[in-house]
């Protein structure tokens, strides 16, 4: 039995450190070329897991090509995580990215087999026992029947990366986690505050958005917002996988029956962890390292 189910994108990380990011006029040498766990869903997983969560993974199936292999190496690695749901199809194309990262962190994402591959139908049968649903929306109408399945059973859904005002899952949706900058790239010219109070009233779902080394700003069901602000220092060696960081501290949070401010604490700080190394889940953060950053942390209330 699993307290949370997490579905949607699995496949590995092919991280290339580089001086600088090359254009048409200058080539960049390669520091070095290292392969990590990665996708949205399994990054949160793993994070989970090395928390002391029982966690069940599926989503996209692994191929029997080398990412594949790759990545079912690495999620082996973690006994904790249920991988009885997870598909492994002959001949199929794994999805996985190449990024490049150079020296300030920031990145550069190629993404291989994009939504090829075929996925895991998520049944109410799947879901039993669990406490939270959690899902990316890298993946299409799948996504939408596993939030459903998980509505059938009265299980909350957290959801990332879903911004469109018309977007299916939000009748699902009891925790929706954005970054600014995706809604930026999305919504060019649009106000993200304002949008995010469009968000909340179209979903009736606590609004979490993420602004890089600003406060993370959240509008609760209730209407009533506040913020978060990281920790000051930060340095950012590699940014792949921080809003991964971010939403799996949240839902640690509310699996621990924490409340809102304190599960939003959690995800602030295990961004902020993550970051200051290379991989989104390679060295997870000690949970006494995050709840102690945790707990240093200031909740400012919004007007």
């Amino acid at each position: 039995m699993a307290d949370a189910f997490v579905y949607g994108e699995i496949g590995p990380d092919n991280l290339i450190r580089v001086p600088w990011l090359p254009d048409a006029e200058r080539a960049a040498p390669v520091l070095s070329d290292t392969y990590h766990p990665g996708g949205a869903a399994s990054n949160v997983a793993v994070l989970l897991a090395h928390w002391g969560i029982s966690v069940r993974l599926s989503g996209n199936a692994l191929g029997d090509d080398f990412a594949g292999e790759i990545m079912l190496g690495f999620l082996k690695l973690h006994p904790e995580i249920d991988l009885s749901t997870l598909m492994v199809a002959a001949g199929a194309s794994t999805p996985f990215c190449r990024i490049l990262i150079p020296p300030n962190g920031d990145r550069v994402v190629l993404f291989y087999h994009a939504r090829q591959a075929p996925t895991v139908s998520l049944t109410p049968e799947m879901l039993q026992g669990c406490k939270l649903c959690i899902l990316d929306d890298n993946g299409g109408a799948e996504r939408v029947l596993a939030a459903s399945a998980a509505k059938q059973l009265s299980i909350p859904v957290v959801c990332g990366d879903v911004y469109r005002l018309d977007h299916p899952l939000l009748p699902y949706a009891d925790v929706i986690v954005n970054s600014a900058h995706l809604i930026r790239s999305k919504l060019p010219g649009i106000d993200v505050e304002t949008h995010a109070s469009s968000l909340h009233a179209a979903a009736s779902a606590t609004i979490i958005t993420s602004y890089g080394a600003e406060p993370v700003r959240i509008i609760d069901q209730g209407g009533q917002s506040f913020s978060v602000a990281p920790p000051a220092g930060v340095v950012v060696v590699d940014a792949t996988g921080a809003g991964d960081a971010l939403k799996a501290g949240i839902c640690l949070g509310l699996l621990s029956d924490r409340s809102l401010q304190d599960a939003v604490r959690l995800g602030v700080s295990a961004g902020a962890l993550v970051v200051q190394q290379v991989g989104a889940c390679t060295n997870p953060p000690a949970l006494e390292e995050l709840t102690k950053l945790a707990n240093e942390l200031e909740i400012q209330l919004n007007g």
